[in-house]
């Protein structure tokens, strides 16, 4: 038989195509259909499954060099995915750029994670660029991955401009306070980001300060995650006093930081007056007996705080069941 006559993907009946791709998973036909020809193109923009895949999760997938590439290769003009999580181990700042250039002219993808990879200063720049112009994108998460300070100044460039995003996972990124000041500085005039997440990013008291200056101007901000970082009483007092003032966070999470009962008190005292805040996490801090009464107290007039998470510290039982019994009277109402 001569090359002319001999089967080709490429010039299969459609309806023998589609079997083939029956046979498939989504991740295959990005890597090795998409974007090989036009014919094929056409045929898997009306094949049913690809139609409808809306999320693409590849968390652990294996996914050598050679794939991640063949994966964002395949991504390019597909119009039907709104999540993908590529959270493998495998993607860095090269992979990231090619990313963020493939979703420039996306349309569709609003949820993008990102976490536990190999990106840095390089591919959080590319990120950044993409949000400055993106319209779509309202969740990234970046955590665990290696942007520092100077990755962090690049994103907080891009939410200046940014209007669409509300949800921002930057955990485990070695951040430090210099980054935390260039994220305030951008979200005290931002309109958009609800969700924060700054993890285990080496923040102390200096960044606390830099957070609770951009706290008394955002109007925005629902939720700041600062566990697993190296905030003591003195630090919580600037976020005490900010809360004094913001009427809009909800929940504000310190778990695994260096508090004491000096810092329980300032910030039940300012519960006493701000009644908007719902949950406050403060389990695995250095809180005695002393401290859980000053919420035990606050707790008789604030009716607004419905979760209290003070686990992990150094308060006897009788206090906790106190607590306990403060708590479900404001989550009864």
């Amino acid at each position: 038989m001569s090359d002319t006559h001999r089967p080709s993907l490429v010039t299969l009946p459609v309806e023998l195509v589609y079997h083939i791709l029956d046979s498939l998973d989504i991740l295959t036909i990005l890597i090795s259909f998409r974007n090989v020809c036009t014919r094929l193109n056409q045929i898997i923009d009306n094949y049913k499954r690809y139609q409808t895949c809306t999320k693409l999760d590849l968390t652990h997938e294996k996914l050598n060099e050679g794939k991640c590439y063949g994966l964002i290769n395949g991504l390019r003009n597909n119009q039907t995915l709104t999540e993908l999580h590529l959270r493998c181990k495998k993607i860095d700042d090269q992979q990231t750029c090619y990313l963020t250039d493939v979703l420039q002219k996306n349309i569709t993808l609003t949820n993008l994670v990102l976490s536990n990879n190999r990106i840095g200063i390089v591919g959080a720049q590319a990120l950044a660029n993409l949000l400055i112009d993106n319209k779509i994108l309202t969740t990234v998460d970046l955590g665990w991955n290696t942007i520092g300070c100077e990755g962090a100044f690049y994103i907080a460039n891009a939410l200046r401009s940014n209007n669409t995003l509300t949800v921002l996972h930057l955990e485990i990124n070695y951040i430090t306070n210099q980054g935390v000041q260039y994220l305030a500085n951008a979200l005290q005039n931002n309109i958009t980001l609800k969700i924060l997440i700054l993890s285990n990013n080496n923040i102390a008291n200096e960044g606390a300060q830099y957070l609770a200056d951009m706290l008394k101007q955002n109007q925005t901000l629902r939720t700041l995650v600062l566990s697993e970082n190296k905030i003591d009483s003195d630090g919580v007092k600037y976020l005490a006093n900010a809360l004094e003032m913001n009427k809009i966070l909800m929940v504000l999470n310190l778990r695994l930081n260096r508090i004491n009962s000096v810092g329980a008190q300032y910030l039940a005292d300012v519960l006493v007056k701000n009644t908007t805040l719902i949950e406050l996490y403060l389990g695995w801090n250095q809180i005695n007996n002393q401290g859980a009464e000053y919420f035990i107290k606050t707790l008789s007039c604030n009716h607004t705080l419905r979760i209290l998470h003070l686990g992990s510290n150094q308060i006897d039982c009788q206090r906790q069941q106190r607590l306990a019994d403060a708590l479900s009277k404001n989550q009864a109402k």
